[in-house]
């Protein structure tokens, strides 16, 4: 995988976690801001961390899924080399240099 392509995925990971986040956010938000607390405005730390655990294991997981998915990106654009059978890509091109190589 060439620096550009990981790089993107990276992006990619990075906004997975920043939408888990963003999500996490609001959701604990609203929970503040709810009826809930209108009149009774004392908050229980065990129901904030909860919901901010809550967000962290969100992200985490989106993030997770999107490696998942740069993976098999990245599997669908490789090509395993008949001879050695090396995975490689066009641009990287086989170690080998046998010409014959077939998409996986």
């Amino acid at each position: 995988m060439n620096y550009i392509k990981k790089i993107e995925g990276d992006e990619k990971v990075q906004s997975a976690k920043i939408c888990g986040l963003m999500s996490g956010l609001l959701d604990l938000r609203a929970y503040l801001t709810s009826d809930k607390f209108a009149i009774d405005t004392t908050v229980q730390t065990f129901d904030v961390l909860n919901r901010i655990d809550a967000a962290i294991k969100l992200a985490n997981d989106l993030a997770f899924d999107q490696v998942l998915v740069n993976i098999q990106a990245e599997r669908e654009r490789s090509h395993v080399c008949p001879v050695c059978r090396i995975r490689w890509t066009a641009e990287e091109g086989c170690a080998c240099r046998n010409s014959k190589a077939v998409r996986s």
